[in-house]
């Protein structure tokens, strides 16, 4: 803890120049799990890159300390080693414990335990007036802090350490999977299975088509008992993608559902390839890089490519490339009595598949306390909120993309729906501010002297300049396919940082020429 202690001096140091200066800053955690164009000024940043350390497990407590910047391939393999895994995790290896507990992180456990914040038991946070504090859910540490920091995206201050539950592991996980003909059917197999979340440990819902959904139910067990039952893999360049194994597998049952058949099909997965199932080609993601870079979908191309197909790298190249421009990638929540009203018209207008569908456990809180859509109109309690993952190529090359994001928007909002704040945000302040009540968060920025740092809506925006730039400082490189995604790739492969601001080539070339000529003339 010594060193760990050192780290979060200097940057409680760096907070109390910056508050002296009245200096807003962001911060640089050396990658993000944002989909919206980031530029940050090397000049007013914290960089917590550093804070990448797992501190301690505690077995008997079922605590895992970690710093925020630290993955969740990391924080899993610490786990494993007691025989523990966290109660939720992300299913790409590459976020953060920070980054789950900030974006509120809601995954294929989340029906039970809520999202990734609700399992995270204790904070250490640098506010912003330079002051280290504890935070957790206890009357005299913090309680209000504890909850508002979660989804604050660093507007009340710096998390520099989190506290992880953890439960029991087993190495294999047994999934089931249902076929169920419309959003509707699965919607409600879905809720009949939470009814039964004692036995049930893992719960996920992918819409492959209008007419073509399936819902997997996963538990934990010690060893497969059914011989007949198939191991998948999904964790190694050499294996499978997960989303391609229950492509084939959903086809079989769609295809036994016409003939009157009610079958299931069974695989059991090794625990990581489980819970990492769709960091591989990054659920469906990594069948657009291919087909935007005219490959062929095949093992070999996909075990080639293997180390630029995973979450981490293509992420990194989706942001170097500018290419987020080109999809719609959002993660969209609904209560659970508007979310299909919304697939339907959503189906209607974009047709826009497949779209990842998560429930989260009754009574969750998401998001920013939004001020509309999660409570039941006629009992007025809150509902199951579900998250909508939709991932795909834009689908109105007439629109441009503030356009679209906006029309996309509109129909969220007319489900009573909001948007998760980590993606593409093409909001007014004014539109932002009806959708989330601030007065909490902003409540806690004037007690903690946190009012000088960026506002929660500056640091969601996005950032219009940036991408400009990114467009326009090559001409017309960005729109020559696949050269774009090309330098993305290469940026990803060779570890280029994609955050930071940087002169343009010809900016440093100038600038070293009038140095050149400067020191001529001096002589």
């Amino acid at each position: 803890m010594d060193e760990h202690n050192r780290k979060v001096q200097v940057i409680a140091a760096a907070i109390e120049e910056f508050s002296r200066r009245k200096q807003p800053f962001r911060l640089y955690h050396g990658s993000t799990g944002r989909t919206n164009t980031i530029r940050l000024d090397p000049k007013k940043i914290i960089d917590t890159s550093r804070l990448n350390n797992v501190l301690f497990i505690d077995k008997d407590a079922r605590i895992a300390i970690s710093e925020p910047n630290v993955d969740m391939e990391t924080l899993l393999n610490a786990a494993l080693k007691e025989n523990l895994v966290p109660l939720v995790v992300t299913e790409l290896s590459s976020l953060t414990v920070g980054g789950g507990f900030a974006g509120m992180a809601g995954e294929c456990s989340s029906f039970k335990f809520g999202p990734f914040n609700a399992t995270c038991s204790e904070i250490e946070i640098v506010t912003g007036d330079g002051e280290i504090r504890i935070c957790s859910e206890s009357e005299d540490q913090h309680p209000e802090l504890f909850h508002g920091a979660a989804g604050s995206c660093g507007t009340i201050g710096v998390i520099t350490l989190i506290k992880v539950r953890l439960m029991p592991a087993k190495p294999y996980v047994q999934l089931t999977l249902y076929h169920a003909d419309s959003a509707a059917e699965v919607h409600r197999k879905t809720l009949e299975a939470m009814t039964d979340s004692d036995t049930t440990d893992y719960l996920e819902t992918v819409l492959l088509s209008a007419n073509e959904s399936l819902l997997m139910i996963g538990h934990l067990i010690n060893a497969p008992k059914d011989k007949s039952v198939s191991i998948f893999k999904c964790w190694q360049p050499s294996d499978g993608w997960f989303y391609h194994e229950i492509k084939r597998l959903s086809a079989d049952l769609t295809k036994e559902s016409r003939t009157g058949k009610s079958s299931t099909r069974s695989i059991i997965m090794p625990l990581v390839d489980y819970l990492f199932r769709h960091d591989r080609g990054a659920f469906w993601g990594g069948d657009l890089c291919l087909d935007y870079f005219f490959l062929p979908n095949n093992r070999v191309v996909r075990r080639l490519f293997d180390s630029c197909l995973r979450s981490g790298p293509m992420y990194h190249g989706l942001h170097r490339s500018g290419l987020a421009q080109k999809y719609i990638i959002q993660d969209l929540v609904f209560a659970s009595s508007r979310v299909v009203g919304f697939l339907k018209d959503f189906d209607a207008e974009w047709k826009m598949y497949p779209i990842s569908f998560c429930p989260l456990v009754k009574g969750a809180r998401v998001g920013l306390n939004p001020t509309q859509g999660m409570v039941d109109d006629a009992s007025r309690t809150r509902e199951v909120v579900w998250n909508v993952g939709t991932y795909g190529m834009r689908k109105f090359p007439k629109l441009s993309v503030e356009e679209e994001n906006r029309k996309l928007v509109e129909l969220v909002r007319h489900h009573n729906g909001v948007k998760w704040t980590y993606c593409e945000s093409w909001m007014t302040e004014e539109e932002f501010r009806q959708d989330y009540d601030l007065a909490q968060l902003e409540d806690l920025r004037v007690k903690y002297d946190s009012t000088w740092l960026p506002a929660l809506y500056d640091k969601v925006k996005t950032d219009a300049a940036a991408i400009e730039k990114t467009f326009t400082q090559y001409w017309g490189f960005w729109n020559i396919r696949p050269l774009a995604g090309a330098y993305g790739g290469i940026s990803a492969i060779i570890g280029r940082d994609y955050l930071l601001e940087r002169e343009s080539f010809w900016k440093r070339l100038f600038r070293h020429a009038a140095f050149q000529s400067s020191k001529t003339h001096t002589k």
